[in-house]
């Protein structure tokens, strides 16, 4: 098989434009060499033109990586409790594994942190959250009973705020996802410090202390239908 800048029974040369990619150059042109002057120059074009369409493809590989690598980082911090006991609030549940997904695809997620109460029972839900993408982050929970009534408590408020803060060197920007006013006073720091993209919450109905923060609020109802569980399996409430 010959070069590709030969054609059968003619020689052609590319023409090598730097503004053009080597697959968009312009119609080559055709003729027999018959000189053994013009067969050398045309060996020299075409493989002047096959090194520039390697180093065209080279250099542009190379700025997609060096996109890649200066890609913002974006952590998320997700209250569990909070967002699954809000969607439920609204007659639906929610796909766990889609949620993770689309926080890559729209926000660039590239950690997602899901803060939860440990019960035993459900290991095998946490080793199918771990395998969606997510990085589990316990707290022991303590059942009990109020007026006859099994009651899981499992709040998981400081352990989100403290793993925000030593996760802090290591994001460019964080989505805290949460409709509780009492990440208040971490979402109005990192504000501050031009580190907060966005507040998704389970709900339209989010504590007025956020409302301060309405323009980094994205109600996860607004994905409903990308987001929601079709089988009936969901996340306890702890």
């Amino acid at each position: 098989m010959g070069h590709p800048a030969f054609n059968a029974g003619s020689i052609s040369i590319c023409h090598c434009d730097p503004g053009l990619d080597p697959g968009e150059a312009i119609p080559p042109l055709s003729f027999r060499p018959s000189t053994r002057a013009e067969k050398s120059k045309q060996k020299f074009t075409s493989n002047y033109c096959f090194a520039f369409f390697c180093y065209n493809k080279f250099m542009r590989t190379k700025s997609k990586l060096h996109s890649r690598e200066n890609k913002p980082k974006i952590y998320a911090f997700i209250d569990s409790q909070n967002l699954n006991l809000g969607v439920l609030s609204q007659n639906w549940k929610l796909d766990f594994g889609s949620f993770r997904k689309f926080l890559e695809d729209k926000y660039s997620v590239s950690k997602a942190f899901l803060f939860i109460g440990f019960i035993a029972r459900n290991k095998s839900l946490y080793s199918k959250l771990k395998k969606d993408g997510y990085i589990l982050v316990f707290k022991p929970v303590l059942e009990g009973k109020i007026k006859g009534q099994k009651q899981i408590k499992g709040n998981v408020d400081a352990e989100l705020v403290l793993h925000t803060m030593i996760e802090y060197p290591n994001y460019d920007q964080a989505i805290i996802v949460s409709g509780d006013g009492d990440f208040y006073c971490l979402i109005d720091y990192l504000k501050k410090k031009n580190k907060l993209l966005k507040i998704i919450t389970p709900n339209k109905r989010y504590s007025s202390l956020l409302r301060g923060f309405s323009n980094f609020i994205v109600p996860i109802v607004l994905f409903k239908d990308k987001l929601k569980q079709n089988q009936k399996r969901g996340i306890p409430a702890g």
